[in-house]
C-alpha cells in the first residue's frame, strides 16, 4: 500500500491535527509505511518584521517549532513506526508540496478545520489540487 506517509503539523491547532495523526497512524501500521511529520514555521519575512526582533530570534523559534513537533510526535505514535520530523521556513502549502516531492512521498494526510460539506481550508485545498501523490483530507 503506501510507504512514505506525510503529515502537515500546523502546531498552533493541535486539535485539528489529531484526527489526520490518528488516520496516518493507522495507515502505517496497516502497511508497514514510514511516518514523516512536517511543521511550516513562516519565518519573519520582511528584512523591516525581523529587524523588531532581536538577532537569533528567528533561530531560536524554529528550534522551540522542532521541539514541540518531536514531543508531540513522541506522545502520539506507537513504538515500532518509523517517523521523521522536520521544520520548514516558508509558505505552507508550498513547503508541503516542496517536501513531499523531495521526500517521495506516496500520501499526504491532512486535517481540513472548515466544517462546510463542500470547502476545504486554503491550505489543504491547495495541496489537494497541485500534490503529485495522494492526498487524504481529514475532517475534523
Amino acid at each position: 500500500m503506501f510507504k512514505s506517509i506525510l503529515v502537515p503539523v500546523n502546531l498552533e491547532d493541535a486539535q485539528t491535527v489529531n484526527s489526520a495523526m490518528e488516520t496516518a497512524i493507522k495507515l502505517a501500521q496497516q502497511g508497514g509505511a514510514k511516518l514523516h511529520f512536517l511543521t511550516v514555521f513562516p519565518g519573519f519575512g520582511m528584512p523591516l518584521v525581523g529587524s523588531f526582533f532581536p538577532e537569533g530570534a528567528e533561530g531560536e523559534a524554529m528550534k522551540q517549532c522542532s521541539e514541540r513537533l518531536r514531543q508531540l510526535v513522541s506522545d502520539a505514535v506507537p513504538a515500532g513506526i518509523e517517523v521523521s520530523t522536520d521544520v520548514e521556513e516558508g509558505n505552507a502549502w508550498e513547503s508541503i508540496l516542496r517536501y513531499a516531492e523531495k521526500r517521495a512521498v506516496d500520501l499526504i494526510v491532512m486535517p481540513s478545520r472548515h466544517r462546510a460539506q463542500s470547502l476545504l481550508g486554503s491550505v489543504s485545498a491547495r495541496v489537494a489540487e497541485r500534490a503529485k501523490c495522494s492526498v487524504l483530507i481529514t475532517r475534523v
